[in-house]
C-alpha cells in the first residue's frame, strides 16, 4: 500500500512538472518560420495570444472571458499561414474549445492564406467525426474548397469531400455521408487539380465509399484519374486496378459496383487487365493468379 501511494505521488509530481515545462516552452520566444501549421505558438505576440493559450488548455472560463468581456476576435488569423484558432483547435484535438469557439462566433468557413484551407476541411480530415458533425451544425459549408494558389499555375485542390476520403481513416464513409446529406457536390472536380470523389475513392481502395457514391448518383462516366502519360482513366479500368482478396469485404463491394455498372451497359469483364495490374496479381498470387484473374 505504501509503495502504491509513493507511485501515485511520483506520477502527480511528474505530471505537474510536464505541465509546467509545457507552459514555459510555450512562453519562450521562437522563430515562427520554424513552426508547423498546428503549433499554437504561431499566435505569440498577437492580440489573441491569451485566447490561444486558453484554447490549447481548454480553459472554457478564460475563453469566454477573452471573447465576451475583452472582445478578443475569435476569427483572428495568425500571420504565417493565416490559420484561425478554430482550425488549430481541430488539428490539436481540443473539442471543448472548438465547441465553445463556434458558439461564441468562430467562422467555420474562413480560409487560411496558405492554401485557402478552412476549418471545414480540417474537420473533414480529422479521424474524429464529431468535429465535422459540430461544424455542420454551425453552418459549415459542405462544399468548402481550397482557393489560394500555392504556386504559379496551381489551382484549388482539396475540398471538404475529398479531404474526408482517406486510405487510413475508418470513418471516411461516415464523413462522406454527412457531407453529401448536407449538400456536398459529389461530382465536383477540377481536372489535374481536384480529384473526382469517386475516382479518389477507387484510387485509395475505399470500395465502401465508391459504392455509396455510385448509389447516391455519382457520375461514373467522368474520368476517374490519369495515368503516368496524362491519359484519362475511366471507371472500368480504375476498377481493374483494384486488387483484393476474393474473401474480403472490399471485393464483395467491388462486385456490387461491377453489377451496377453492368445494369447500365458497362461490362467490367470486357475491360483488359492493365499490364501493371497483372504483374501485381502475379506477385501477390504466384500459385493461382490465372484462377484469380477470372474472378477478380
Amino acid at each position: 500500500m505504501k509503495n502504491k501511494i509513493i507511485l501515485i505521488i511520483l506520477f502527480i509530481a511528474v505530471s505537474c512538472n510536464n505541465k509546467e515545462e509545457k507552459v514555459n516552452n510555450r512562453e519562450s520566444k521562437i522563430n515562427k518560420s520554424e513552426l508547423l501549421g498546428n503549433d499554437i505558438r504561431l499566435f505569440q505576440d498577437t492580440p489573441v495570444w491569451n485566447l490561444a493559450k486558453a484554447v490549447e488548455d481548454e480553459n472554457l472560463t478564460l475563453i469566454k472571458e477573452e471573447i465576451n468581456l475583452k472582445k478578443t476576435n475569435p476569427n483572428y488569423k495568425e500571420p504565417k499561414f493565416g490559420s484561425t484558432l478554430l482550425m488549430l483547435g481541430i488539428k490539436n484535438n481540443k473539442y471543448k474549445s472548438v465547441n465553445l469557439l463556434l458558439y461564441l462566433g468562430a467562422d467555420p468557413n474562413l480560409g487560411d492564406s496558405y492554401a485557402g484551407e478552412t476549418a471545414m476541411i480540417c474537420a473533414s480530415k480529422s479521424s474524429d467525426i464529431n468535429y465535422l458533425k459540430l461544424l455542420l451544425k454551425y453552418k459549415g459549408n459542405p462544399n468548402s474548397r481550397e482557393n489560394v494558389q500555392t504556386k504559379n499555375g496551381d489551382q484549388a485542390r482539396k475540398t471538404a469531400l475529398t479531404s474526408a476520403i482517406s486510405y487510413y481513416d475508418s470513418t471516411s464513409l461516415e464523413k462522406v455521408k454527412l457531407l453529401i446529406d448536407a449538400g456536398a457536390d459529389l461530382n465536383y472536380y477540377n481536372e489535374g487539380h481536384t480529384d473526382l470523389p469517386l475516382g479518389l475513392s477507387l484510387t485509395l481502395d475505399k470500395m465502401d465509399v465508391a459504392l455509396y457514391l455510385i448509389q447516391r448518383g455519382a457520375n461514373y462516366n467522368l474520368p476517374m484519374s490519369k495515368d503516368s502519360k496524362g491519359r484519362n482513366i475511366y471507371i472500368l479500368k480504375a476498377l481493374r486496378q483494384c486488387v483484393f482478396d476474393l474473401e474480403s469485404t472490399e471485393f464483395q463491394q467491388k462486385k456490387q459496383i461491377i453489377q451496377y455498372l453492368k445494369n447500365k451497359g458497362l461490362n467490367y469483364f470486357e475491360e483488359p487487365i492493365p499490364e501493371k495490374t497483372l504483374k501485381k496479381i502475379k506477385k501477390k498470387y504466384p500459385d493461382n493468379w490465372m484462377q484469380y484473374i477470372n474472378k477478380y
